[in-house]
């Protein structure tokens, strides 16, 4: 597509297809908000399964059930999996966009960028998924329900402390305030 790379099995032209469109929509949006262009192209790469997933070699890291996808800093890449849903994918697919932009806007999307700016800046975590989050959902019924939960139990931790899973939903409710 115009500023994707996407990468795909034998078994899935369909699904690079409407991954580049979806990618496509996602980027306008993400550029959109952020008032800011990419300078490189992204590569995605999709694989088909879970299983196919978590045998990839692009990171050397075990990839538990729980990651769905990841955007490798040092290239720039996406890297995800489809799990049936559509609706679940186009999620994933805008969420590592905003990881994929972010790197791209603050270490210039290489590794060279990376090494020569190495006293850049370094994103919390919250921040990070947070914000990709918010850039994919807007605020959601999941997260309210669970910041509500956190929130009304105690065990909902100050921002600099948001970790786990709450780097996430409360990340994101940081942003929806």
């Amino acid at each position: 597509s115009d500023h994707f790379d996407v990468y795909f099995s034998q078994e899935g032209p369909t699904l690079a297809e409407f991954t580049a469109n979806t990618a496509e929509n996602a980027l306008a949006s993400i550029q959109k908000s952020f008032q800011y262009k990419i300078n490189n192209r992204v590569a995605i790469i999709v694989y088909n399964s879970q299983n196919d997933f978590q045998e990839t070699n692009v990171t050397d890291q075990y990839l538990s059930e729980g990651i769905q996808g990841f955007t490798e800093l040092f290239k720039n890449r996406v890297v995800i999996q489809f799990t049936g849903s559509y609706k679940l994918f186009r999620h994933l697919i805008h969420h590592e966009l905003v990881h994929a932009v972010i790197n791209d806007m603050f270490y210039g999307g290489s590794l060279q960028n990376i090494i020569s700016n190495r006293g850049a800046v370094s994103l919390p975590l919250w921040f990070n998924e947070g914000m990709a989050e918010y850039q994919a959902l807007g605020w959601d019924v999941d997260t309210d329900m669970f910041i509500r939960d956190a929130a009304i139990s105690e065990y909902l931790p100050d921002i600099p402390y948001l970790g786990g899973y709450f780097a996430y939903r409360g990340g994101q409710s940081v942003f929806y305030y």
